[in-house]
């Protein structure tokens, strides 16, 4: 059980950092052991992370308000994953996992199986041993969508992209909640937790649908968040990797 969050702010105020740090600090109860933020500017993907509770990463000064205003993009939007961890694979492989390019999220397990035995049984090269990485990897050099590569394992993730695109989906076997007024998008763990940091205009308010790409970025025109949603193509969850095969 992991807590997470992605967010799109267009030209965020005062008041929309408080709620983004409170909507962080409420997703301790969900994992404690560590956590982390993405963000995107400079035309790249900026990832920290630490093996401590929310809490104390917000105390530290890791997401203050002035590291926060930090983290507005050159466009004055901003663009940002959270997550707070509860370890269930390796102790110290936090999260967001990314690179440059693209970072990630995930609330679930992808699977039971000790890292050394995953190349054998998935294909896939990890460089660490979160499970996590599955789906980052999966990502990166497949062509099939993680809920069907792992069709049996429980999945959450928020995305987010140096092109400033944010993409969150799900199976059927993990919630995720998701805010959108037009300025503002976030996604989140649970709806409580949204609910409780400023995230409950129940006209804003709804349900991620399982099985969706949610993808948002922002209309440089009309200077607000634009949603739209994309249901990926179906793959068998009983094709073997060989099949599957790695890009």
């Amino acid at each position: 059980m992991c807590g997470l969050f992605g967010a799109v702010v267009v030209e965020p105020t005062l008041q929309d950092f408080y709620n983004l740090r409170s909507l962080f600090l409420k997703l301790e109860s969900r994992g404690h052991h560590a956590s982390g933020v993405a963000w995107v500017k400079d035309r790249m993907v900026h990832i920290h992370h630490e093996g401590i509770p929310a809490h104390e990463f917000v105390k530290g000064g890791t997401f203050s308000i002035q590291f926060m205003l930090d983290m507005v993009n050159e466009d004055r939007n901003l663009y940002i994953l959270g997550h707070t961890r509860w370890t269930t694979s390796s102790p110290t492989d936090h999260q967001p996992l990314g690179d440059e390019e693209f970072a990630l999220v995930h609330n679930g397990i992808v699977t039971g199986e000790p890292a050394e035995k995953w190349e054998s049984l998935y294909g896939i090269k990890t460089d660490g041993g979160n499970d996590s990485e599955l789906i980052w990897q999966t990502r990166v050099h497949s062509m099939v969508h993680p809920v069907h590569r792992f069709s049996t394992s429980s999945i959450a993730v928020c995305e987010l992209y140096a092109n400033k695109t944010l993409i969150a989906y799900r199976n059927h076997a993990r919630p995720l909640a998701m805010y959108n007024d037009g300025r503002v998008t976030v996604f989140a763990s649970t709806e409580e937790a949204l609910k409780e940091s400023g995230y409950d205009d129940e006209y804003n308010w709804g349900m991620v649908e399982s099985y969706r790409d949610y993808i948002c970025t922002v209309d440089k025109e009309k200077n607000v968040t634009k949603l739209h949603t994309k249901k990926y193509q179906r793959f068998f969850p009983d094709m073997t990797v060989a099949a599957l095969g790695d890009k």
